[in-house]
């Protein structure tokens, strides 16, 4: 199921968005005009990801608290087996939307 999260315009004033959703925290960024909207906890500790230092060569998510790092685009851990899971996002009519499962 699609949603209408918030004005693509908004994300760009922000550059990271938390929004929630269904009782879920999700994190949405966009890097290279390409959006990504993923978990906003940690697997590790359930921290806050959206302060995380983002790394645009190696498209990676740091967690600041104790340095989990994460892809963007699958939410895969770059030095552990944890995993972020992330969502399909697309821009129509100047919004951003999101897939998640019902």
């Amino acid at each position: 199921m699609w949603f209408k999260a918030f004005s693509l315009a908004r994300l760009r004033r922000e550059q990271r968005c938390v929004i929630e959703h269904a009782d879920q925290e999700l994190l949405v960024l966009e890097l290279d005009g390409v959006i990504y909207a993923l978990d906003n906890l940690c697997p590790h500790q359930a921290m806050s990801l959206d302060h995380g230092l983002l790394d645009p060569e190696d498209l990676t998510l740091t967690c600041l608290h104790h340095h989990w790092c994460f892809r963007l685009n699958d939410g895969q851990g770059t030095n552990n087996r944890a995993r972020v899971r992330t969502y399909p996002t697309k821009v129509e009519a100047g919004a951003v939307w999101i897939e998640v499962e019902e």
